[in-house]
């Protein structure tokens, strides 16, 4: 089954699937007003770990020790030069050394999902993510949403997202 998570309430959902709330999409939309309200590194970092820890959980339930890198983009020169001069520097600069350690078909266990999702969340990098055996495929598109194709039920997964603080997109067919 095909799913899209993300951190969208789906009550700001109109009828033609258009989203009709002010809310940021992206860690450079800190500092910016949503809603009267100025948005935080630390609001941006709690949505962030809530991505993690949804992965973790998804990979926890179908038995997934690792994900296996199937595709990825990265210049790694330039993901470099751009987390050096990050208005974030404290935040990316430890991500640093995992943007060297990038090839196709590289196993990233659990222990080290977290460092992975924040370079794609941050978009310093653009991965595909799969375990053939248990058959889970994650990569992240646009606004924060993470595609994702599994064998778990819907409402188990609906389940697994709601306790982490996310939603399904409504929008997708499931």
């Amino acid at each position: 089954m095909k799913y899209e998570i993300a951190k969208y309430n789906p009550i700001y959902y109109d009828r033609e699937g258009c989203y009709n709330h002010d809310e940021w999409t992206n860690i450079c939309d800190v500092g910016k007003s949503y809603e009267s309200k100025v948005f935080t590194i630390y609001e941006y970092l709690d949505i962030e770990l809530r991505y993690i820890n949804t992965i973790i959980d998804i990979m926890k339930f179908v038995g997934s020790k690792f994900l296996t890198i199937q595709y990825f983009e990265l210049d790694k020169k330039h993901a470099e030069k751009l987390i050096l001069n990050s208005r974030f520097s404290y935040y990316d600069l430890p991500l640093l050394h995992y943007v060297q350690t990038f090839n196709k078909n590289k196993h990233i266990t659990m222990k080290m999902i977290a460092p992975i999702i924040k370079l794609c969340m941050r978009d310093y990098l653009y991965v595909i993510l799969v375990d053939r055996k248990h058959r889970l495929k994650i990569d992240f598109g646009y606004e924060l949403y993470l595609r994702l194709e599994c064998c778990i039920d819907k409402k188990v997964l609906d389940h697994i997202v709601k306790y982490n603080g996310l939603y399904l997109n409504p929008r997708v067919a499931y």
